[in-house]
């Protein structure tokens, strides 16, 4: 018997607490579309506004191709824009190997190649070298990789670049004894000559 009355004194509970949830959905239903319209009207308008911009944004900004890479590019931080292009240049082209300066006082030069990686970047790899450092052992440019990047070119606007100099590789390895052959004389940020 006693079960039977708790049953009856919960039932009336159950029942009241399904109304008074269906009370507070039918509510959150009736504010729900308000707002929801609020939404969409307000992105809408930013919507509308930044496809504005973007429309905008896209007839000012020039898409970067690879007739934009070739060309000579000399440094123009450090003050060496004034200086002459002799070691301070470096010459872009896609369909064949470049000539590069490292040091112009022990007359050491690289050839090197460009490949495109994407819409704005370069990956410079060496292809041979001459010259040797004075006073030091010779510079083993045979024993150099060819398929490692020596350098990325990161082209931030189709007039300028900023070079990163990785450094030669051996075996897969950063070659710390010429690492700094390229690096100082190269590294930098280039402008269109």
């Amino acid at each position: 018997m006693k079960k039977l009355f708790t049953i009856l004194l919960c039932l009336p509970l159950c029942f009241g607490c399904q109304d008074e949830r269906k009370s507070n959905s039918s509510e959150e239903e009736n504010s729900s579309p308000t707002e929801t319209i609020e939404v969409q009207r307000d992105s809408a308008q930013n919507t509308t506004s930044n496809s504005s911009d973007s429309s905008t944004e896209n007839s000012t900004t020039k898409e970067i191709t690879a007739k934009d890479f070739s060309g000579e590019f000399q440094r123009s931080d450090d003050d060496k824009e004034s200086t002459s292009c002799d070691c301070n240049c470096v010459y872009v082209q896609m369909d064949q190997a470049s000539k590069l300066c490292l040091d112009q006082e022990e007359n050491i030069h690289i050839q090197v190649k460009f490949k495109q990686i994407d819409a704005s970047n370069l990956v410079m790899y060496y292809v041979s070298g001459q010259g040797k450092m004075e006073g030091q052992k010779d510079i083993p440019w045979s024993d150099f990789d060819t398929d490692q990047a020596l350098a990325t070119l990161h082209f931030t606007a189709p007039n300028s670049f900023e070079l990163d100099w990785k450094g030669f590789m051996q075996n897969g390895e950063i070659a710390m004894d010429y690492a700094v052959l390229g690096k100082k004389n190269l590294e930098g940020n280039y402008k269109r000559k």
